[in-house]
């Protein structure tokens, strides 16, 4: 069974540049946080914010992340790793992201799932339920999972 559920074209790991030529592509940075169910720490808009990527995908010709945010720059000022004022259910710009970190953590969503049709009409990854992904090959190997 797959890690992660892909829809449409392979998705590209080398390093490429955004539209705007300002630095890496964010999106195979994002494809592999939602595969590894990895916090993700960036700035959008020139705030920083943490959250939990579930899909990623386009609306219209627009590349959009489909993120469940747990924290914002003054959460994160705080060191709050949960349940701040800024959490909740966002649709992000992929090409607005800048200064993109992946961490391991406890994975951030709700039960009230955003519906993702609002937010990208072609969606690529999406996160898996129940995830097998391990980074470490060892762990992958043994079925032993690494600890986020």
């Amino acid at each position: 069974m797959s890690d992660l559920l892909d829809h449409g074209e392979d998705i590209p790991i080398e390093i490429a540049t955004t539209e705007t030529g300002a630095g890496p592509d964010p999106w195979p940075l994002l494809a592999e946080a939602i595969r590894y169910r990895e916090q993700v720490i960036a700035s959008y808009n020139g705030r920083r914010r943490a959250f939990c990527p579930h899909a990623l995908g386009y609306k219209g010709e627009k590349r959009h992340v489909l993120v469940y945010q747990f924290a914002d720059e003054r959460d994160l000022r705080r060191s709050a790793t949960s349940g701040g004022p800024s959490e909740g259910w966002r649709c992000l710009d992929v090409d607005r992201l800048d200064d993109i970190t992946p961490r391991s953590g406890p994975w951030h969503s709700a039960q009230n799932i955003y519906n993702p049709q609002s937010c990208m009409d072609d969606i690529h990854v999406v996160v898996e339920v129940f995830p097998t992904a391990a980074r470490n090959p060892a762990a992958a190997e043994s079925g032993i999972a690494d600890e986020a």
